[in-house]
């Protein structure tokens, strides 16, 4: 497969892992205008088309959450730095696939699930992991040869928290208002309750009543 390079554990067991020794890898150049730009949300979608490629609708809980009927089913976290004038990132992706939800911990069963679950087919993860790294692919193509705001907008139409009531908790402090869009640069905008707009990009995110 062409594309960046990428390192991967080998699928075993219940659940999938990516990253958990030797991290996906990729050298994402910097969009034109815009040093702050962050290409990570195109790899959450990849999660989110291969879940939805073997019948989970799933959509993105914003940052890091695939999630479906508000019960995740992935995690991605990703970490991105600049090292001369070349933009790293290192990935990791953990999906939920042939386990049984009772095997997970006790807090954690209400708020997950698993591609078993709601499939009810056992799901190879060899398959599984393939079409995902394809999707990822993709995507790393597409990101270095689209505009930026055409990635923007397909993370858009995938993400479940715009339009919900959240708090956001900084190491400034927390806001609470509407989630109200995805910016260019891949922030949260939130809408606070006297109307003024506030970039969300790492911290704590909750959605509240």
């Amino acid at each position: 497969m062409g594309g960046p390079p990428i390192g991967r554990e080998r699928p075993t067991g219940s659940g999938l892992g990516l990253a958990s020794r030797r991290p996906l890898f990729f050298r994402d150049p910097p969009a034109e205008g815009d040093a702050r730009v962050d290409p990570r949300p195109s790899r959450r979608y990849a999660v989110v088309k291969a879940l939805r490629h073997f019948g989970v609708f799933a959509g993105l809980k914003y940052p890091n959450d695939a999630v479906y009927q508000d019960r995740k089913i992935a995690g991605i976290l990703s970490e991105g730095v600049y090292r001369r004038e070349t933009y790293h990132v290192i990935i990791g992706i953990g999906v939920n696939t042939n386990v049984d939800l009772d095997r997970l911990p006790p807090d954690v069963q209400p708020t997950a699930t698993t591609l078993k679950r709601e499939v009810n087919l056992f799901v190879a993860n060899d398959e599984f992991l393939d079409y995902l790294l394809n999707q990822i692919d993709d995507l790393y193509s597409r990101y270095r040869n689209t505009r930026i705001e055409f990635l923007i907008k397909d993370y858009r139409g995938q993400c479940t928290t715009i339009g919900k009531r959240v708090t956001a908790t900084t190491s400034k402090g927390s806001i609470t208002g509407r989630a109200y869009d995805i910016a260019p640069n891949g922030a949260l905008i939130i809408m606070d309750d006297g109307n003024a707009k506030h970039e969300f990009v790492e911290g704590s995110l909750k959605i509240v009543p």
